[in-house]
């Protein structure tokens, strides 16, 4: 049974995906029950209040700072209202757009698929670093190795220039290469103590990375400059809002997506600054779209790329064949986005 909720209870349970949006894929209902259909990943889908969808206990807080909290709602209200504008289909004027389109990156840079993203690829990161330091084939091994053979060179070298004896060069070269053995001995006796005690750093970064992660994300949400950035970049697109009852789009857990210059459905996070097109759906009905050149909206086709890089679900107004289709593309995509994500980023660290 569906109760009003007391400010203490709304302020833990925060949403990162906002309610004045879930709202406008609703099912049925209006005001506090409002309800849509939720298509999860290996679950069946099902129907729910909006306000038990996209949220977390606590997600904006540290500690007993909910100041990101507050500042996520009073961005709401604001946005809230030019949504219900779009759906009475009221004049729609240029200022409103570059709002819709900051809205847009706003949902984008609050969704949990960011934090998880980021948790993800430095995780698998470090967890690359850590096998390539303990492997004794690694390559500070054979760089080592290498600058031990380096050093025996120059001392063969000299020893092969010292005018003695045969006998003395001789027994020289015996020395070098001896030490030579030597160094290479105590070297790999004590790498895996070295590799063991970096190993282990690794494993205390790795283990604080959730909560470095949370408390960057929400510095950046509450100083905004992720959405300046992007807004700069894709605000030179051709946009315009679609708005017709044919088309039934559904929303994702990852807000925004967007063609890059490769022709690529990519989430917005992953877009590199050469936006080709972008799509953000604000209702079953409405959508955002910007693009370079004339690009033909179909609902059917954006759903399924939509689906492709969901994190983990999204929500429809509707449950039928074409949201049954939709649901068996769940993540498809996203894991190999992230897959290379992370070996781009374990390059950089590593080399």
């Amino acid at each position: 049974m569906d109760s009003e909720l007391t400010p203490q209870q709304i302020d833990i349970n925060q949403h990162y995906l906002p309610q004045c949006l879930l709202k406008k894929f609703r099912s049925r209902g209006k005001g506090k029950r409002c309800y849509t259909y939720v298509f999860k990943k290996s679950h069946l889908p099902f129907e729910t209040n909006v306000r038990n969808i996209g949220s977390e206990r606590l997600y904006y807080s540290l500690g007993d700072d909910h100041s990101a909290d507050n500042h996520m709602k009073s961005k709401e209200i604001h946005y809230a209202n030019i949504l219900t504008n779009i759906e009475l289909n009221k004049n729609i004027t240029e200022d409103i757009i570059y709002d819709l389109i900051k809205f847009s990156i706003h949902i984008a840079h609050r969704s949990k698929h960011l934090r998880e993203t980021l948790q993800i690829t430095s995780n698998s990161a470090i967890g690359c670093m850590s096998e390539k330091i303990t492997a004794q084939d690694s390559k500070i091994v054979k760089r080592i190795h290498g600058r031990i053979d380096d050093k025996t060179t120059e001392l063969a070298t000299i020893a092969n220039n010292l005018r003695k004896s045969p006998y003395n060069k001789e027994f020289l070269k015996q020395i070098i290469a001896k030490k030579q053995n030597e160094c290479k001995k105590k070297f790999e006796e004590i790498y895996p103590t070295v590799a063991n005690a970096f190993s282990d750093a690794l494993r205390e970064v790795e283990s604080r990375i959730p909560g470095l992660a949370k408390t960057e994300h929400i510095r950046a949400l509450k100083e905004d400059t992720f959405i300046d950035n992007y807004f700069d970049e894709i605000k030179y697109l051709n946009w315009n809002i679609l708005n017709s009852t044919k088309c039934n789009f559904i929303l994702g857990d990852i807000g925004p997506i967007t063609i890059d210059i490769d022709n690529k459905f990519l989430p917005l996070l992953f877009t590199k600054m050469s936006t080709k097109a972008f799509f953000m759906p604000l209702g079953s009905h409405t959508m955002l779209c910007g693009s370079r050149e004339a690009y033909p909206i179909n609902a059917h086709d954006i759903n399924i790329e939509t689906a492709n890089l969901c994190n983990n679900y999204f929500i429809s107004s509707t449950k039928d064949e074409k949201t049954s289709t939709y649901h068996q593309h769940i993540g498809r995509d996203l894991k190999t986005i992230i897959g290379d994500t992370t070996e781009k980023i374990y390059q950089k660290l590593y080399d």
